[in-house]
């Protein structure tokens, strides 16, 4: 993007890139992830390969450093990669062309389902697209595979994995001779027996990556019963397996569930106190609930056998003096009316002691 082109946009407002308004919670849509896979060229006085050389007897040739890519080793689908759908004696199979491998493997449960005769190699490592190495199981020096009704015949060598049952690799590429590869369309051409072929890979679609509000929805929803994270990590030595079972054997009595209080130790984690000291002094409100034989609320005295009234808060009126006169009368109305509401009947208790307030009846 030229300097105009940037100044335009800061104009305009709009992200550098895509053509949305920018603002500081801006995400671009549809972000692209690009996977670089980057090799050295390496130059040589062979000869190249005619299309000739397709028709002859084809040998397999062990490369110094023989490599499978990520996408192979994975069966995903990228940049340079091809997905047919194939047949060998009979039994579909799922082929993956990828230029970034170097030969052609198959996944040995192929060869024990259609017993296959397979030659045995020795000592034969392939290096992978994660920088580990596997063992290749053997070798098909020639192997018929029918891909869209044209019959192909290659060696391939047995490697364990995921993805396709059947990986093309450069070898193969190598012996088409000239040949046009368009990966954006899936397709190949190329000359075989004399004829002009055509092979069409099927289209597959990736699946788009959650974002964080999918997995909001999926959470409140309950539309999903677990969710894991899954990292890619390298099997460690058996020597430090070996030391960890030794260790855990030696010290198993640590992982026992206890059956009991723990034994007594020489040296007891306590507070000491000065010798003769009485206990601290702590007011009751401030005692916790478990130490309390009875809670007070609200006038109230609650205990573990009943709940009763506080005998304080009616103190005045038990211990009130017997009225002799009528203005010793109106007090003691006075006072007890305020608890007419908390007394049941107390209209009928208090009837005859009204009754003295009236003119008639003094």
């Amino acid at each position: 993007m030229s300097f105009a082109e940037i100044q335009l946009r800061r104009e305009k407002g709009l992200c550098f890139t895509c053509d949305d308004k920018y603002s500081p919670s801006h995400k671009c849509p549809n972000k692209k992830y690009l996977w670089f896979h980057l090799d050295e060229e390496e130059f040589s006085n062979e000869p190249v390969l005619d299309a000739s050389v397709v028709t002859g007897n084809i040998e397999p040739q062990l490369h110094s450093e023989p490599y499978l890519s990520f996408n192979a080793l994975k069966g995903s689908t990228r940049i340079g990669t091809m997905r047919f759908k194939g047949v060998i004696n009979g039994l579909p199979v799922q082929i993956l062309l990828d230029s970034g491998s170097s030969d052609n493997f198959l996944q040995p449960r192929i060869v024990v389902y259609l017993k296959l005769p397979v030659e045995p190699i020795h000592n034969f490592n392939v290096m992978v697209g994660n920088g580990s190495a596997l063992v290749v199981e053997g070798l098909i020096k020639r192997l018929e595979v029918t891909i869209q009704n044209h019959a192909i015949q290659l060696p391939a060598y047995l490697l364990p994995r995921s993805g396709a049952d059947l990986v093309l690799g450069a070898s193969w590429l190598a012996t088409l001779g000239a040949h046009i590869s368009d990966y954006s369309n899936l397709s190949l051409k190329f000359m075989l027996d004399d004829k002009f072929v055509t092979l069409m890979g099927e289209q597959t679609k990736l699946p788009d990556q959650a974002q964080f509000h999918h997995l909001r929805i999926m959470f409140h929803t309950n539309s999903s019963a677990k969710m894991y994270s899954l990292h890619f990590q390298n099997s460690s030595n058996s020597q430090d397996h070996l030391e960890i079972a030794l260790l855990l054997h030696t010290y198993h009595q640590v992982f026992d569930l206890p059956c009991g209080l723990p034994s007594p130790r020489s040296h007891n984690h306590v507070i000491p106190l000065v010798h003769g000291s009485n206990p601290i002094k702590v007011k009751p409100y401030s005692y916790p609930f478990s130490q309390k034989q009875q809670i007070e609320y609200l006038g109230h005295t609650i205990s573990g056998s009943r709940i009763a009234k506080e005998d304080s808060k009616v103190q005045a009126i038990l211990a009130w003096p017997l009225p002799t006169s009528l203005k010793q009368l109106r007090g003691f109305l006075g006072l007890t009316s305020y608890y007419r509401r908390f007394i049941k009947g107390y209209a009928t208790l208090a009837g005859l002691l009204t009754k003295l307030l009236k003119k008639k009846k003094r």
